[in-house]
C-alpha cells in the first residue's frame, strides 16, 4: 500500500511537471510567433511604401512628360496625397501586426499560467494521494480496534507487566 501511494504521488507530480513543460513550450512558440508577426508586418509595410514610391515616380514622370511642373500646384498635391496614402497603409499594416503580436503574447502568458496551475495541481494531487494512503493505512488500525481486534497482527500489545509483545 505504501509503494502504491508513493507511486501515485510521484506520478501526479511528474504529470504536473510535464504539463507545465508542454505549456511553457507552447508559450515560447506563441512568443516567437508574436515576434515573427511583428517582423512580417514591418516587411509588408515596407513593400507598401515601395509600391507607393513606384506609383509616385510614375505619376511624376507622366506629369513631367506632359510638360507640367511637378514641384507646385496640383502635381505637388497629388504627390503629397500619394505619399500620405502610402504611409497610412504602411502604418495600418504595422498596427495590425502589433495587435496580432500582442494577442499572441497574451496567449503565451495564459499558457504559462496554465502550466503553473497544472504543476500545482500535480502537487495537490500528490498530497491528496499521500493523505488518502495514510488514512487508509492508519484507518484500518482504528477500525480494527473499534471491533475489539488488534491492528496489524497485534503489534504493540501490552503484557500488563510493562513489556510489549510484538506479533
Amino acid at each position: 500500500m505504501i509503494a502504491a501511494t508513493t507511486l501515485s504521488a510521484a506520478t501526479q507530480v511528474q504529470q504536473g511537471q510535464q504539463r507545465k513543460k508542454a505549456a511553457n513550450f507552447q508559450a515560447a512558440q506563441a512568443d516567437l510567433d508574436a515576434g515573427a508577426e511583428r517582423g512580417a508586418a514591418e516587411v509588408r509595410a515596407e513593400k507598401i511604401r515601395k509600391a507607393y514610391g513606384r506609383t509616385r515616380g510614375e505619376a511624376k514622370a507622366d506629369l513631367a512628360s506632359s510638360g507640367v511642373s511637378v514641384d507646385a500646384g496640383t502635381p505637388l498635391r497629388i504627390d503629397q496625397e500619394i505619399v500620405r496614402t502610402g504611409e497610412e497603409e504602411a502604418a495600418q499594416e504595422i498596427l495590425y501586426g502589433g495587435r496580432k503580436g500582442a494577442r499572441l503574447n497574451q496567449e503565451s502568458q495564459g499558457l504559462r499560467m496554465a502550466g503553473t496551475n497544472a504543476q500545482t495541481e500535480g502537487y495537490y494531487g500528490a498530497g491528496s494521494s499521500i493523505l488518502a494512503g495514510g488514512a487508509s493505512y492508519y484507518g484500518g488500525g482504528w477500525r480494527s480496534r473499534a471491533r475489539g481486534q488488534q491492528p496489524y497482527g497485534g503489534y504493540n500489545q501490552s503484557a500488563g507487566d510493562g513489556t510489549v509483545r510484538i506479533g
